[in-house]
């Protein structure tokens, strides 16, 4: 009788299991795992405070549509056989470096989010670089899109050639049309709210499995001061259920002027959002953008790249994606 005891309470233990972890795949979390999540961070009471909570679970994917933040696998890179048994044999370090442009911008129609991302262990190698090519130019400011003028188009041409060379920096970003995006439907008619989600999107697409991961937002101001924290949150809740020995070691907000690789970022999330608002030109920024073009191969900047393009990634975001049966 003890035995069979034991087997039935096995498999309740078993079923119970097995109806959260559904739960978990097909929600992305549970308010119990975010809430579990943020009591590492707040402390004890936080669960207490309903209107605190709500804010603090906001990237809940339970509260996504899949119309509105479709989970497709065109988010996913394509793992060759190669790379997995590369991956599973050394995991590697990566540090991530993020920015946005024309999020807020009532004149612009598009907004970017973006990410640059390299292996840990050429962080030295690549800031010495990037300094020389400042040195090289008598570059002395700080690299950002808004700041581009005809007096250093070599300079933010070499910058370019030092992306396409480096073989492990790739770019990723996605396009977001502000049109198509229900404020008021999925998203509380807080913008930056529906910001911090495109940026779960464009990030989780960089977690593979086997490796650990360091995260390098830049600092902006925030009307919620725990946006960063849940995005970390919910980052990990993705990870613990889609990843094997994947662990998000940092992520924080930095002072772009502390860190040149987050200037690196800026300058190409800048540059891919002035050509996907503007139509035409020959001003300096427009002779970048089709630099741009011309050393990455890319004819339209709207047009969303193959899963193989590592390089330079672009997801041109699209609301109804499963509507259209991809």
């Amino acid at each position: 009788m003890v035995f069979f005891g034991i087997l039935l309470k096995t498999a309740l233990f078993n079923k119970s299991d097995l109806f959260r972890k559904k739960q978990l795949l097909a929600y992305g979390s549970t308010k119990s795992l975010a809430e579990h999540h943020w009591s590492n961070y707040e402390g004890q009471g936080v669960n207490e405070d309903q209107h605190k909570r709500r804010n603090l679970v906001f990237l809940q994917v339970a509260r996504y549509s899949h119309k509105e933040l479709p989970y497709g696998s065109f988010l996913l890179r394509k793992i060759t056989k190669t790379d997995k048994l590369r991956i599973m044999s050394q995991g590697i370090a990566y540090n991530i470096y993020c920015d946005e442009s024309r999020v807020e911008n009532p004149e612009s129609d598009k907004m970017v989010v973006g990410a640059i991302s390299l292996p840990r262990n050429i962080k030295e190698k690549t800031t010495k670089e990037l300094k020389n090519i400042y040195k090289k130019h008598n570059f002395s400011g700080e690299l950002k899109w808004t700041k581009v003028n005809k007096n250093y188009s070599s300079f933010y041409k070499g910058i370019m050639d030092f992306v396409l060379k480096t073989e492990d920096l790739n770019f990723r970003c996605i396009i977001v049309d502000k049109s198509k995006v229900d404020y008021s439907k999925y998203h509380e008619n807080d913008t930056e709210l529906a910001f911090f989600k495109f940026y779960y999107l464009m990030l989780r697409s960089r977690l593979l499995d086997n490796n650990s991961y360091y995260i390098f937002l830049d600092k902006k101001p925030t009307r919620d001061k725990n946006r960063a924290r849940a995005l970390l949150s919910f980052l990990s809740s993705y990870v613990l259920l889609r990843r094997k020995e994947c662990n998000i070691e940092h992520l924080q907000a930095y002072d772009s002027k502390d860190n040149i690789h987050i200037q690196l970022a800026d300058f190409l999330t800048g540059l891919v959002a002035y050509g996907v608002n503007t139509e035409a030109g020959n001003n300096i920024k427009m002779q970048m953008v089709n630099y741009f073009k011309d050393v990455f191969l890319i004819e339209d900047l709207l047009k969303t790249t193959p899963l193989t393009s590592n390089k330079i990634n672009i997801l041109a975001w699209n609301p109804n994606f499963y509507e259209k049966g991809r």
